[in-house]
């Protein structure tokens, strides 16, 4: 699951740093950073979750390897 979490993460800072120059083409790299940052931060991500109802997407349920296939 670790693994899984860290292509997650990594996914979400390509998308995020996608997005914020396409949306900043000008803006200095330092400062692409910084809205970058803003964006990927964990309190920003718990408030939009909340907002988008994410958590009903997620299985606390114990899995069994098996039953993946």
């Amino acid at each position: 699951f670790e693994q899984l979490e860290t292509v997650g993460d990594c996914f979400l800072k390509f998308i995020a740093c996608l997005d914020t120059f396409l949306r900043n083409p000008l803006l200095h790299e330092f400062q692409l950073e910084i809205v970058k940052h803003q964006f990927v931060a964990n309190k920003t991500l718990y408030e939009k979750s909340v907002k988008w109802n994410l958590g009903s997407f997620l299985n606390t349920r114990h899995c069994k390897v098996e039953n993946w296939v």
